[in-house]
C-alpha cells in the first residue's frame, strides 16, 4: 500500500540521518549514550554540513519537494483520494507545522516554510483535478 511505502521510505531516511549523526559523534570520540545530561558543545564537522546539504538540496531525500510530495501522497492516502476531507487534511498539517514551530521556538528553517507551500501548492492541485 502507498501507506507502508511511505512508512518504510521515511524510516530508511530516518536511519540514514541518525547514521550520519552517529557517524559525526564517533569523529568527536562520542556516543548517543555520551548525549545524556551532556552540556559540552558538538561540533558539526565538514563532512557532515556537506551531507545533510546533499539530503536537503534539490533533488535530495529531505528536500522541499520530495518532503512535499510525500506528505501529499500520505494526505490522499490517507483520505483514501477523498477531496472532500481536503479541509481537514489542510488542518493537520497546519498543527504539524504549528507544534514544529514551537519546538523550535516560534520559527522554521527556510526549507521548512518552502516545503509548506509546496504542499498547499499540491493541495490545490489535487482539489482542482477533474
Amino acid at each position: 500500500s502507498t501507506i507502508q511505502r511511505l512508512k518504510e521510505q521515511s524510516e530508511q531516511t530516518y536511519s540514514q540521518l541518525r547514521e550520519m549523526v552517529r557517524q559525526m559523534l564517533e569523529r568527536q570520540g562520542l556516543t548517543f549514550q555520551d548525549l545524556k545530561g551532556f552540556d559540552g558543545e558538538i561540533v558539526v564537522d565538514e563532512q557532515t554540513r556537506a551531507e545533510a546539504a546533499a539530503a536537503i538540496a534539490d533533488g535530495g531525500p529531505l528536500s522541499a519537494e520530495a518532503v512535499s510530495d510525500n506528505i501529499v501522497e500520505f494526505a490522499k492516502a490517507l483520505s483514501g483520494g477523498d477531496k472532500s476531507k481536503l479541509e481537514t487534511l489542510r488542518s493537520a498539517i497546519d498543527k504539524g507545522f504549528e507544534a514544529a514551530e514551537k519546538i523550535f521556538g516560534g520559527s522554521l528553517p527556510e526549507i521548512s516554510y518552502k516545503t509548506r507551500e509546496l504542499i498547499n501548492q499540491k493541495l490545490d492541485a489535487w482539489a482542482n483535478e477533474e
